[in-house]
């Protein structure tokens, strides 16, 4: 933007900073908004429960019903149709698998760094 652009700019915002609102424009814009802060019934609604009516009344009201009572459904069939685990019968299954496992890993990792070690030594 060029520098008489911004120029043009300040002094037109300049100008709009001067001017006053009349004393009917305020009024009409109060008015408006008390019209609107009030609803069919006379009765003053705030935002807030403005919000949660059109919420209420939409479709996502139904969606999030919809989740929450698929969620509780799934919830309570799992708790009702699985069988409860024995912690030590699966901690006793799966003990020995993992040391397997686990020695398998050191043993390969002693291998590798011994295989290191040793070509480190030969140079």
């Amino acid at each position: 933007m060029s520098e008489k652009d911004k120029q043009q700019i300040r002094n037109r915002l300049k100008i709009l900073s001067q001017i006053e609102p009349s004393w009917e424009g305020v009024e009409r814009a109060k008015q408006r908004v008390r019209n609107n802060l009030v609803n069919t019934q006379g009765n003053p609604v705030s935002v807030t429960a403005r919000t949660i009516q059109t919420l209420l009344n939409g479709r996502a009201l139904k969606f999030a019903a919809a989740a929450i009572i698929l969620i509780g459904i799934g919830f309570f069939t799992g708790r009702l149709f699985v069988p409860a685990v024995d912690m030590e019968e699966l901690q006793d299954a799966l003990e020995p698998v993992i040391r397997q496992k686990l020695q398998e890993q050191w043993q390969q990792a002693y291998a590798t760094g011994f295989t290191q070690i040793k070509d480190q030594l030969s140079r």
